[in-house]
């Protein structure tokens, strides 16, 4: 199984109302009484996908995984930042990181329990290393 992106077919910026539609449009697919021989779609990773996407925290978090192993191979990292120097937005239940382009970096806090967080930027291609107690 590829990412959940490719799963349901679109972009990885494609809005929550593009994402419904693909899912929408590939469960009827894999639907038992319209499946042919020919469909090669999985029900199980298609919910599995959309499951993941649809919800905005899961699906900031699935991107952040997939960003994580995107830098873990390629480090395309801006800079390491030690946790104490995040701001905690309590309201939001959330630190945030302001980059160099405006733009932010978000950072749930239940992301924090591993011991590398990568975090992309909202606005552009930069991203950031997560230095927590445990790294």
């Amino acid at each position: 199984m590829g990412d959940f992106y490719s799963v349901l077919g679109c972009k990885k910026d494609a809005s929550y109302e593009e994402i419904k539609k693909k899912y929408q449009e590939l469960v009827l697919k894999c639907h038992p009484d319209k499946q042919n021989a020919h469909t090669n779609v999985d029900v199980v990773d298609v919910n599995e996908a959309w499951k993941t996407l649809r919800d905005p925290e899961s699906r900031a978090k699935y991107n952040s995984s997939l960003l994580h192993s995107y830098c873990a191979a390629h480090r395309l990292l801006f800079a390491a930042v030690d946790i104490s120097e995040l701001r905690w937005c309590a309201d939001k239940q959330l630190f945030s990181y302001d980059c160099k382009c405006g733009g932010s970096y978000t950072i749930y806090q239940d992301m924090l329990s591993s011991c590398e967080v990568i975090v992309n930027c909202d606005e552009c291609s930069l991203c950031i290393e997560v230095k927590t107690p445990k790294s």
